[in-house]
């Protein structure tokens, strides 16, 4: 997912960090095998596989 996350980012001011959930309690209790999770700031744009769709309209190409 990260891979594809990247080439559609491209030319859109966003950055892609990866967090490892498994570091920070909070995030593995509230994610647990629900991963991975792509989020944008408190919006969940898609979990498991990337909904390219939704990643789009996040970054206004719809």
């Amino acid at each position: 997912m990260l891979e594809a996350v990247e080439q559609l980012c491209i030319g859109h001011n966003v950055a892609v960090e990866v967090i490892d959930i498994d570091t920070d309690s909070r995030l593995a209790e509230r994610f647990g095998l629900d991963i991975p999770v792509l989020t944008a700031g408190s919006a969940e744009l898609c979990r498991h596989r990337l909904d390219r769709t939704r990643l789009q309209q996040w970054l206004g190409r719809s």
